[in-house]
C-alpha cells in the first residue's frame, strides 16, 4: 500500500520509558501500558535513582578536572549564599545545648560520627549530598559543608591528640601518639572510667582478668594504686586513718575481696599523755568503707605534729606520694600492655612491612578488651623497628630473647631435650643479655661477621640497638684496613672502641634495666 522507503530509517529516539511517558503525557496521548516483569522493574528504577542523581551533580555547575575534596563544596549547599550565618555552629561560646557538648547541637554530632566511622568512609560528594537531603527534609541545624568542615577542624585542634615527631637513634623518623592522652581519654569517658579497675583483686574462683592475676601482687603497694578518695577524703597507704569504731588504722595495701575493696591494716592506740603507739605486728583486713577520718582529719583533730611511743617501725607521714599530685587530687596506677607486631601497608596482596604498636588498658576486663574500640593505635613506621618505637614510648624495653633450651634440629629431637622443653629452664637475666651484646660488638670492632651472627644464633640474643652498630663497625674496618693494610686488627679495634664512645645515641636497647627477660622462648626469625 505504501511505497517501500529506500533507506532503512532507524526509530532508536534514544527515550527512556520514563521520558516517552512523560512525552505521551504533554502530547494529551497516554501510553498504552505494558507489564513490566521484576526486572524490567528493576531497571526502571535504576533508570529514574541514576536520573535524579544526574539532576542534583548538573545542578552545580561543576566543571572538569574539580579534585574530589572540593567536588562536595560544589555540591548543592546549605545556605552557602549567606555561609556567615554559620558561624555558631563551631563557637564554643555559643553551644545551643551543653548535653552534646563539645558539639554544638545533636545534629552536627550525628554528622560527624557518621562521617568518622571507621568502615565506612564517606567522600566530600557524599557528605553534601547528605546535608542536601537533610535540608530538604526539614532536619533542623545542617550546616553547610564549608561550615562542617569548620566545626570538624576546630573540634580536632581543641579535641583531638597530634601524633609527636620522634626520631630513633638510627635515624629513622616516626609519629607516635602519646599514651597520656589516650589513658586521659578512658578517665574521661564516661561510659569507660566505671569499668576500671585501679587494685589488685584476690578471687577463689577461676583468674580471667589481669587485675586478678598474680602478676599485680608482684608489685610493692607503693607501686599500685596508693590511695583511695571517697567523697572528698583521701585514705593513703602508710597513713593514720581511723574507723567509724573510733579505732585508728594504718593501710598498708588496697585488695579487692569478695567484690569489696579492703584494706590489710596494723592498728594504732593513743595514749594517755597523747602519743600514738603500734599496738602489734600483725596485719588485719578491714573494708574500705569502714574508714571514717582520713589523715588530714586526724592532723585537724589531734594537730600536725603526731609523737610516737617508738617510731622506728613507722613509716614517714604524710605519704611522700601525695606531692605528685595536688592537695585535691586523685592519684590512680594504671596498667598498661604495649605490644608490637608487623602488617602489610597495603591494601593489595602486595606485602608491605610496617610496624605496627599498639597498647590497651590493663585495668578494663577482658570482655572489653577485645572490642577494637579499647584498641588503641600508638604509631607505625616501615622503617622504625619495634625496638626504636618502644624506645620512645618507654625509655626501656627488651626486644629479642630466648632461653637456653636448644640446639640443632637433630639434638632437639633426642629424648632428653625433648623432655626439657617442657620444663622451667634457667632465668634469664640482664648481665648475661648485656654480656652477649657487648661479645657482638667486639666481634664487629675486629670485622667477624661469620662469628655474630653464629654467637646470636646460639644464644638468641639480637638487639635492633646493637644491630645498628654491628652492621657499621665492620664497613670502617675494611676502610681502615685498605689505608692502612699493615695496622694490626687490636689497633683497629682500639681506634674503633674510642670512635664508637663518641657517638651519640645508645648502644644497647635501651630497655634492658626492666624487668620481664624471663618472658616465654622465642627464635630469631
Amino acid at each position: 500500500m505504501f511505497p517501500q522507503p529506500e533507506d532503512d530509517i532507524d526509530m532508536d529516539t534514544g527515550l527512556t520509558p520514563v521520558d516517552l511517558a512523560h512525552l505521551m503525557e504533554e502530547l494529551g496521548g497516554a501510553p498504552e501500558p505494558e507489564a513490566l516483569g521484576p526486572e524490567g522493574t528493576r531497571l526502571l528504577l535504576q533508570q529514574e535513582f541514576e536520573r535524579m542523581l544526574e539532576d542534583a551533580y548538573q545542578e552545580t555547575n561543576l566543571g572538569a578536572g574539580v579534585q574530589d575534596q572540593f567536588i562536595a563544596d560544589e555540591l548543592p549547599k546549605i545556605g552557602d549564599e549567606d555561609d556567615d550565618k554559620d558561624t555558631h555552629c563551631f563557637d564554643s561560646e555559643l553551644v545551643e545545648n551543653d548535653e552534646y557538648f563539645p558539639y554544638p547541637n545533636k545534629t552536627i554530632m550525628l554528622l560527624d560520627i557518621m562521617d568518622n566511622l571507621p568502615r565506612c568512609r564517606f567522600t566530600g560528594d557524599q557528605i553534601s549530598l547528605i546535608l542536601h537531603f537533610a535540608t530538604k527534609l526539614g532536619v533542623a541545624n545542617v550546616p553547610s559543608l564549608k561550615s562542617f568542615r569548620k566545626i570538624q577542624k576546630s573540634l580536632q585542634l581543641s579535641c583531638g591528640n597530634k601524633p609527636k615527631k620522634s626520631t630513633s637513634h638510627p635515624g629513622n623518623i616516626f609519629y607516635m601518639n602519646d599514651i597520656r592522652d589516650t589513658l586521659a581519654a578512658d578517665m574521661a569517658n564516661p561510659l569507660v572510667a566505671p569499668h576500671l579497675h585501679f587494685y589488685p583483686e584476690e578471687t577463689t574462683g577461676p583468674i580471667c582478668e589481669t587485675f586478678q592475676a598474680e602478676r599485680w601482687i608482684e608489685y610493692t603497694p607503693s607501686q599500685l594504686t596508693p590511695m583511695y578518695p571517697r567523697g572528698n577524703k583521701h585514705f593513703w597507704i602508710e597513713e593514720i586513718a581511723q574507723l567509724l569504731d573510733g579505732r585508728f588504722v594504718i593501710p598498708h595495701t588496697w585488695i579487692v575481696r569478695n567484690g569489696k575493696l579492703t584494706a590489710d591494716v596494723s592498728f594504732v592506740a593513743r595514749t594517755g599523755d597523747g602519743r600514738w603507739k603500734l599496738e602489734d605486728d600483725f596485719e588485719k583486713t578491714v573494708k574500705a568503707l569502714d574508714l571514717h577520718e582520713d589523715f588530714d582529719g586526724i592532723r585537724a583533730l589531734f594537730g600536725n605534729e603526731l609523737s610516737w611511743v617508738d617510731a622506728r617501725d613507722v613509716p614517714p607521714m604524710p605519704n611522700s606520694m601525695r606531692e605528685l599530685v595536688e592537695e585535691d587530687e586523685d592519684l590512680f596506677v594504671i596498667m598498661v600492655s604495649p605490644w608490637a607486631d608487623d602488617v602489610s601497608g597495603n591494601r593489595s596482596k602486595q606485602y608491605n612491612k610496617h610496624m605496627n604498636m599498639c597498647a590497651g588498658n590493663g585495668c578494663l576486663p577482658g570482655r572489653l578488651l577485645q572490642q577494637e574500640f579499647h584498641i588503641h593505635f600508638i604509631s607505625t613506621s616501615p622503617h622504625a623497628s619495634s625496638a626504636e618505637q618502644f624506645a620512645t614510648f618507654r625509655d626501656h624495653v627488651k626486644s629479642t630473647e630466648t632461653c637456653h633450651w636448644g640446639g640443632s634440629k637433630k639434638e632437639k629431637e633426642m629424648e632428653k631435650l625433648y623432655h626439657e622443653c617442657h620444663l622451667a629452664g634457667a632465668a634469664r637475666n640482664v648481665a648475661e643479655i648485656r654480656d652477649n651484646l657487648e661479645k657482638q660488638l667486639r666481634m664487629a670492632r675486629h670485622g667477624d661477621k661469620k662469628g655474630i651472627e653464629d654467637l646470636q644464633r646460639s644464644t638468641g640474643t639480637k638487639d635492633k640497638i646493637t644491630q645498628h652498630w654491628i652492621e657499621a663497625l665492620p664497613k670502617k674496618v675494611t676502610a681502615l684496613r685498605l689505608e692502612s693494610p699493615r695496622r694490626t686488627k687490636d689497633d683497629i679495634a682500639s681506634e674503633l672502641q674510642i670512635w664508637l664512645d663518641q657517638q651519640p645515641g645508645d648502644k644497647f636497647n635501651p630497655l634492658l634495666d626492666i624487668t620481664g627477660r624471663q618472658c616465654s622462648p622465642r627464635q630469631i626469625l
